[in-house]
C-alpha cells in the first residue's frame, strides 16, 4: 500500500504543477500570447502526466488486492480517499484551463 501511496504524493506534485502553469496561462492571456500558450501546454502535460501515474495507481491496487485480498476493502478505501481528492483537485484545473480557452 506504500507504493500507492507514494505514486498519489507524485500525483499531487503533477497537479500543483498544472494549477501553477494554468494560472500562469491565465495571467499572461492578454500580456503575451505566445507565453500563456505554452504554459496553458504545460498545464495540460502536467495533466497528463497525473493520469500516468494514476493507471500506474489502479494497477499497484489491483496488484495489492491481488496478493492480500483480506485487505481489499482497506486497500479500496485508501485509494478512493486519495483519489477523490485529486479528482476535485483537478476538476479546480481544468476550470482554470477551460476559463484560459474562453
Amino acid at each position: 500500500m506504500d507504493k500507492i501511496k507514494d505514486l498519489f504524493e507524485l500525483i499531487d506534485d503533477e497537479l500543483q504543477d498544472a494549477m501553477k502553469y494554468a494560472k500562469l496561462a491565465m495571467e499572461h492571456k492578454d500580456v503575451d500570447k505566445s507565453m500563456a500558450e505554452l504554459f496553458y501546454s504545460l498545464s495540460l502535460e502536467e495533466i497528463k502526466h497525473k493520469q500516468s501515474l494514476h493507471n500506474c495507481a489502479v494497477k499497484e491496487m489491483n496488484a495489492c488486492i491481488e496478493k492480500h485480498p483480506e485487505k481489499e476493502d482497506t486497500v479500496k478505501e485508501v485509494f478512493e480517499a486519495l483519489n477523490e481528492r485529486t479528482i476535485d483537485w483537478e476538476n479546480s484545473i481544468r476550470v482554470y484551463q477551460a476559463m484560459y480557452r474562453e
